[in-house]
């Protein structure tokens, strides 16, 4: 049910939306806790001076990764709450997702671990296949945040 004004759910949504943390705490922190501390490893004539520096590394980055997620795990409590609000007050569902690439997803996972005692290429053939199951997963996501935004917009 479209209205002519713009409803303070729909405002709220939109501003929520507008503040969405950046990825780059993580991703600062992926490359300071994992890429830094092996290329030093691998660069280091003498890995055991070395280590002090890639610990400290890993800390910081281990850290700056935590803020980061922190970050975004709140912005999106808040976006569940206002998506709630809106299907509450603007009868304006929240379309779901399929499940079934997680699931298949979760399946080749353990496929592929329990099969390891067999051969260790099984984990490989278990887990590439998990992982493209986990992007279908988020690309249906990422289109239906998409479509719901687009409707949103209209609304607003």
């Amino acid at each position: 049910m479209a209205k002519n004004t713009s409803s303070i759910p729909l405002n709220n949504y939109l501003k929520i939306r507008s503040q969405k943390p950046s990825n780059r705490l993580s991703i600062a922190g992926i490359t300071l806790g994992v890429a830094v501390p092996f290329t030093t490893l691998f660069i280091a004539e003498d890995t055991l001076d070395a280590i002090p520096f890639c610990c400290l590394f890993m800390l910081i980055g281990s850290v700056l990764f935590l803020i980061g997620v922190s970050n975004h795990s709140k912005w999106d409590k808040q976006m569940k709450a206002a998506r709630e609000r809106i299907e509450q007050e603007e009868k304006i569902p929240y379309p779901p997702t399929a499940q079934w690439p997680s699931i298949a997803a979760a399946i080749c996972f353990v496929g592929g671990f329990v099969l390891t005692d067999l051969e260790v290429i099984f984990f490989l053939l278990g887990g590439i296949p998990g992982l493209i199951f986990l992007a279908i997963q988020a690309f249906q996501i990422h289109n239906r945040n998409q479509a719901y935004d687009t409707l949103i917009n209209e609304m607003a």
